[in-house]
């Protein structure tokens, strides 16, 4: 009696385990999203060659326009962070630093803007239609398809309390 009851308490215990080693797996990589919609041309009906090329020139090119404005705000958010941290905070300087970056945000949605607005002119009527059906349904903050942003958790999950 007392064996088994050993037996199942241990098989209790590794099933446990197991569930929870599980939980913790991370997001599932099946293919990478924005290659799929893209690059394949798969997420507009009767892609031509020429169109599927043409938005392809569009999106490299809002790429490049954009990169510099990444790299510039990530350079400004490791700023905030030092001054943020700092003995002696400069607030004035704190601030300069976070409007710097929402210009390079509006920046960055004028490009995406105008991108937008050259694919839709390749469009036919139906494809116009679905292409923005789909920017309707994107989440709200999410950049790009396939990028999902989440917020910033601390140990286990666990939420971060807000900066005052």
């Amino acid at each position: 009696m007392k064996t088994r009851f050993i037996a199942i308490s241990t098989l209790l215990i590794l099933s446990l385990f197991s569930l929870n080693i599980m939980a913790q797996s991370g997001p599932r990589q099946d293919f990478p999203r924005g290659e799929r919609n893209f690059e394949k041309g798969d997420w507009l009906p009767d892609l031509s060659d020429d169109q599927k090329d043409a938005i392809k020139e569009i999106r490299l090119e809002g790429m490049k326009q954009q990169l510099p404005l990444k790299n510039k705000k990530d350079e400004l958010k490791a700023q905030l962070k030092t001054e943020m941290t700092a003995d002696q905070p400069n607030e004035a300087r704190i601030n300069e630093l976070i409007e710097e970056m929402g210009k390079i945000d509006i920046d960055k949605h004028k490009i995406r803007a105008k991108n937008r607005l050259e694919i839709r002119k390749l469009l036919n009527e139906e494809q116009r239609l679905i292409f923005d059906m789909r920017a309707e349904h994107r989440r709200p903050g999410q950049d790009r398809p396939g990028k999902m942003k989440r917020p910033n958790r601390g140990p286990r999950g666990a939420q971060q309390p807000p900066m005052d």
